[in-house]
């Protein structure tokens, strides 16, 4: 689907005049999309690169604005250094995270920064490669949505998830289960698992199962 298909198909299924207007419509598709991006390992995201600098009286620089997670690959002067899972794990290897001077060797993420060890006493260009963040659709047949094309289980987690948190304010203080919110939420979690078991099958498995709970970003 495209990004004006999508649109149409989420207005057809909410069916309520206070959700008709398009422009709405697309930023609960993008938020679905982004929402989407920050538990599944999507293919065509795994193309994020940028470089960062490193700071001399430092041993943090914010990562880039187009980071989403999976930083698979870093170098620096071409050569790939060290990745560590995660803080803790580079704490134990080096016995220790440190302000000691030298080349910059190994590095992870922590948060919205990238620490790296040691610290250079000149400027240090460090490359990564990651999972960037998805372009947002907008309302036209030749936007797709970003992540992984031509896939029916993709286009409507997008949707299903936009329909679910669409209902949820729908629903809102009404007496009883909130009947169309919880059916697409149903609908999107087999979509997502779906999406996993394509993963699979791909050979581009996630290291857990997605989380089916998830945060929505920036709601409106």
């Amino acid at each position: 689907m495209n990004g004006e298909s999508i649109v149409t198909e989420i207005i057809g299924i909410i069916a309520n005049p206070s959700y008709k207007k398009r422009d709405v419509i697309l930023e609960y598709a993008n938020q679905s999309l982004t929402a989407l991006a920050n538990i599944l390992m999507l293919p065509d995201l795994k193309s994020g690169y940028d470089k960062v600098t490193t700071v001399l009286t430092d041993k943090q620089v914010g990562l880039p604005d187009t980071y989403n997670k999976g930083l698979y690959l870093a170098m620096v002067d071409g050569k790939p250094i060290n990745i560590h899972a995660d803080i803790k794990s580079m704490s134990i290897t080096l016995c220790g995270v440190s302000d000691d001077e030298g080349d910059v060797k190994d590095v992870t993420v922590h948060g919205a920064n990238l620490i790296y060890q040691a610290i250079p006493t000149t400027a240090t260009d460090i490359d990564l490669y990651f999972y960037r963040n998805p372009l947002p659709m907008t309302d036209k047949r030749s936007s797709l949505p970003d992540g992984l094309t031509n896939n029916d289980d993709f286009d409507w987690a997008i949707i299903h998830l936009a329909c679910r948190k669409i209902f949820d304010r729908i629903e809102d203080g009404r007496e009883g289960p909130k009947t169309n919110t919880l059916k697409h939420e149903d609908y999107y979690n087999q979509r997502v698992l779906a999406l996993d078991d394509y993963a699979l099958t791909e050979g581009k498995a996630h290291s857990t199962r997605p989380s089916l709970s998830i945060p929505w970003p920036g709601a409106r």
